[in-house]
């Protein structure tokens, strides 16, 4: 699905990005098992979709009325 940053304008497909740190993770089972599985799952389950071009979280989907006035926004006039 083709998707537009709302950073820096790039138009083309997100890239998935993995949330969480494997240091906190290593650290909650060091405190307590319980915590360390939890905060696992939710790492392994929650994926961000960012942009390929700044790698911010910002992409929104092409077909939002937001997407397509940055899109027209950035086109240049057309010349006859």
């Amino acid at each position: 699905m083709t998707s537009v940053c709302t950073m820096c304008g790039h138009v083309g497909e997100p890239k998935s990005k993995r949330r969480g740190s494997f240091v906190i993770c290593f650290l909650l089972f060091c405190l307590g098992g319980f915590p360390g599985l939890i905060y696992l799952v939710w790492m392994f389950t929650s994926k961000d979709r960012i942009c390929p071009s700044c790698k911010m979280s910002t992409m929104i989907p092409a077909t939002s009325p937001r997407a397509q006035e940055m899109i027209t926004k950035s086109k240049p006039p057309a010349t006859p």
